[in-house]
């Protein structure tokens, strides 16, 4: 009997971690999200330092935001773990978005409520808007 009941407690352990790997993903899932979080810190980073880039080149020198450094430190363009290229397309003068592959789905608007990330399959894009009254750029969010 102790036997009996040593078994089903081992069955029913064993069968809620596979149901837990089940919903939760695992390690393997955990580890592509934490990949496209370090992705939306580079796009954001990449996003800042392309701020900087057009504003020196466009803004008279006194209009030039202070933490825009008169060098611009070097940006990784390239993804940690597949090392393709970041994407960045100038859309027109005042907006530019930035982009890369996403691993999962875990950063979509539906899945994140406050994403700023616009999708187009696996491809999530930062947009970036300068707006026309103080010539500040903000961060467009997927619902603007």
């Amino acid at each position: 009997m102790n036997r009996l009941l040593a078994i089903l407690v081992a069955l029913l352990v064993g069968a809620a971690v596979v149901a837990g790997l089940l919903v939760v993903g695992g390690p393997g899932h955990a580890r592509k999200e934490r990949n496209d979080q370090t992705r939306l810190d580079h796009l954001r980073r990449i996003g800042a330092h392309e701020q900087c880039r057009l504003a020196q080149q466009t803004a008279p020198e006194a209009e030039v935001p202070v933490h825009c450094a008169k060098e611009l430190p070097v940006v990784d363009l390239r993804d940690p773990v597949t090392d393709t290229a970041y994407e960045i397309r100038q859309r027109d003068p005042t907006t530019f978005e930035v982009c890369a592959r996403m691993e999962t789905d875990a950063l979509k608007p539906q899945n994140a409520p406050f994403s700023q990330l616009h999708f187009d399959g696996k491809l999530a894009c930062l947009r970036f808007r300068q707006r026309s009254s103080d010539k500040v750029w903000i961060e467009e969010g997927a619902g603007d």
